[in-house]
């Protein structure tokens, strides 16, 4: 498997925070190369993924990558009401406050991980526009209880296609998702570099999540977009669970309509997630990317 640009700086750093005892981690890098066991054609059942419906709009590809020669295409073209649309395969830890569970509670928070962190690069296919385009991807817990929604998007500007991104908390005043910018008028067919930076933090109403994007191979502070709260309160206030809801993987759920539209949507690459324990935040956000190194060295693959 193969490690992105943004985590061979500073191992240096990695090695000393593995060394010392005060990191551990679980995490999985996907490059959707053949190296890995990856097909081109439907990712359904490669390397652990699962597609809900034979229908949707998804395949590992080599039409386009950021590095390698293959990325996973999916859209929403065909969309439904199923929150597991496509899910990737499952950490061997569960990230969360006490007390936390993963996989629908079947699987209790590793001791010491209060830290998940899903890192990715996307594009668009379409290079000037994609009308309906609208998906998203989210850190969930293996069961479809989404704790993060981000959004990618094409908008309609005075009759112009802008591509934008969006962050979608659960606001506790309101009882609903508020839909908040991160980025917006992003280059159509250039690829961008995502991170999401998630604290779970005992108590209610009180997760600290962070939105890095940019073009660069390392996400400085200049490239934090938004700094938010989680899903955290969704749950009680509305499916309650009887324990805090954990991560330890990536899901897309596809359904937005497309409202007609062939819509192409993006290509994904290069996505690791990870789930460790937490981690000071550094004086410059490059100290990160390195442990991140770290991380991708100890990663096991499960299910």
């Amino acid at each position: 498997m193969r490690i992105i640009a943004s985590r061979i700086v500073f191992c240096a750093c990695a090695g000393l925070l593995l060394a010392s005892g005060s990191l551990y981690a679980a995490s999985i890098t996907i490059g959707f190369e053949a190296g890995q066991g990856y097909a081109t054609g439907s990712i359904s059942g490669q390397q652990g993924w699962f597609v809900a419906n034979a229908s949707y709009d998804q395949a590992v590809t080599n039409a386009a990558a950021h590095s390698g020669s293959q990325s996973f295409r999916f859209s929403n073209r065909v969309s439904d009401g199923i929150v597991q649309s496509i899910v990737a395969p499952g950490l061997n830890q569960c990230a969360g406050e006490t007390g936390a569970t993963c996989n629908g509670g079947a699987t209790a928070m590793t001791a010491g991980v209060t830290h998940f962190t899903q890192d990715f690069w996307w594009r668009s296919v379409s290079g000037n526009g994609d009308p309906g385009l609208s998906v998203n991807l989210s850190v969930d817990d293996g069961s479809g209880r989404r704790m993060t929604f981000f959004r990618m998007k094409n908008d309609v500007v005075n009759n112009v296609n802008v591509l934008d991104t969006y962050y979608l908390p659960y606001d506790t005043g309101i009882h609903d998702f508020p839909v908040i910018p991160v980025d917006s008028g992003l280059t159509w067919g250039v690829w961008e570099h995502v991170l999401i930076d998630f604290s779970f933090i005992n108590g209610p109403n009180n997760d600290v999540v962070k939105i890095y994007e940019g073009t660069g191979a390392i996400l400085g502070p200049a490239d934090l977009k938004v700094t938010s709260t989680s899903w955290e309160q969704y749950y009680p206030e509305n499916q309650p669970q009887g324990t805090p809801i954990g991560a330890n993987t990536t899901l897309m759920r596809l359904g937005s309509d497309a409202g007609g539209n062939s819509v192409q949507g993006i290509y994904l690459d290069d996505l690791t997630y990870s789930a460790t324990s937490s981690v000071p935040e550094p004086a410059t956000f490059a100290l990160f990317g390195g442990g991140l190194l770290g991380l991708a060295l100890l990663r096991r693959v499960v299910r």
